[in-house]
């Protein structure tokens, strides 16, 4: 089968250059690789793809240009259980346990052998590394300020749990920002409380949806005088997603930290893996006709000898080709590549 990678927008501009491109957009001398990861995420051969994809860049970068680099994962909450109240969808709010540190198989187990394949470091936080910043005050009331003048906060979202259930509203429908920092939201059964932007000690209870990390996180990493960022994520948070809900919002683009995007796993009908399916359903049963089960179980990739070995001389290659960065690959486009670099059966 010949496999062709046509040539177009970013994969002709930076086809031999994306690594250089990347290593003069950080000008500090550590650089910190940003991933962002559920708590509750399925390790399916997607998520699998993207931490690869982020300890890849850094050793490339490591190689080439003496950069000192780091894998950073931050964990952001698992979702509660959602409802909908008088036509309002509302989500319970899910504390952060550290599952992947109090449960360390399979997530950290994978990240570990990942890490000791390229040889680069890593380390964990979770959200708190952004409230513990010394410039989150600043950089949430910007944002918040932004957000009123331009009737975007259907989108970018700021949460907070009711103290008597823990119930929030997850779309932000009924909440309101005052000028003097107050946010007040509504709870379905105990009514109206609020939350202060300027209070350190609430700012523990503020939850935000993914656009607004996205957005905080880039304005706080780009303040950063000690490390440059680079942000790994899957390229479905790419195009729109980015061009409306953070880069129309930075007063200096030009500072923010570049953004590297993975190439996506899709299945058979062109669509990313999700976790979300998984869950409620059972919508990729049909795989295991094509023996591509362990592409949607952790527990059953880590059984083929040479697996993830195999998906890092993959990913690895791909830095070495940059244009091979800027498209999608099948599920079984990857077996295949997998299955040549020496993956084989299940082990005994």
């Amino acid at each position: 089968m010949n496999i062709h990678h046509p040539l177009d927008a970013a994969s002709y501009y930076f086809k031999d250059t994306l690594v250089s491109y990347l290593d003069r957009r950080c000008h500090r001398e550590n650089i910190i690789i940003h991933v962002e990861t559920r708590e509750d995420s399925g390790l399916h051969i997607g998520n699998l793809t993207t931490f690869v994809a982020a300890f890849a860049l850094a050793a490339v970068l490591k190689q080439r240009f003496g950069r000192n680099v780091r894998v950073r994962f931050v964990y952001t909450p698992a979702s509660g259980d959602e409802c909908t109240i008088g036509g309002v969808r509302y989500q319970r709010h899910a504390l952060p346990n550290g599952v992947h540190e109090v449960n360390p198989s399979p997530f950290m187990r994978v990240v570990r052998r990942i890490s000791e394949f390229f040889g680069i470091p890593f380390d964990t936080a979770t959200q708190s590394l952004w409230r513990d910043n010394p410039e989150f005050s600043d950089v949430l009331q910007a944002i918040v300020a932004k957000l009123k003048s331009c009737s975007l906060t259907s989108r970018l979202v700021i949460r907070a749990p009711c103290p008597q259930c823990g119930l929030m509203d997850k779309r932000g429908t009924h909440s309101c920002f005052d000028d003097d920092g107050h946010i007040s939201f509504d709870c379905p059964r105990h009514g109206q409380y609020a939350a202060h932007l300027h209070d350190p000690r609430e700012w523990h209870r503020l939850n935000f949806n993914a656009p607004f990390r996205n957005l905080l996180r880039v304005i706080l990493c780009s303040r950063d005088k000690n490390n440059s960022w680079i942000l790994c994520a899957g390229a479905h948070y790419g195009g729109f997603y980015q061009d409306q809900l953070m880069w129309r919002f930075l007063d200096n683009p030009d500072n923010a930290p570049p953004i590297f995007y993975s190439p996506l796993i899709v299945d058979s009908s062109g669509g990313r893996l999700s976790e979300s399916l998984f869950r409620d359903q059972d919508p990729y049963d049909f795989h295991f006709d094509f023996g591509l089960e362990y592409m949607i179980s952790v527990f059953r990739f880590l059984g083929r000898h040479g697996g993830l070995e195999a998906l890092c001389r993959e990913v690895h290659a791909w830095m070495e080709e940059p244009h091979r960065l800027f498209r999608n690959y099948s599920m079984q486009y990857i077996d295949t590549q997998l299955r040549r670099r020496g993956m084989t059966a299940l082990q005994r």
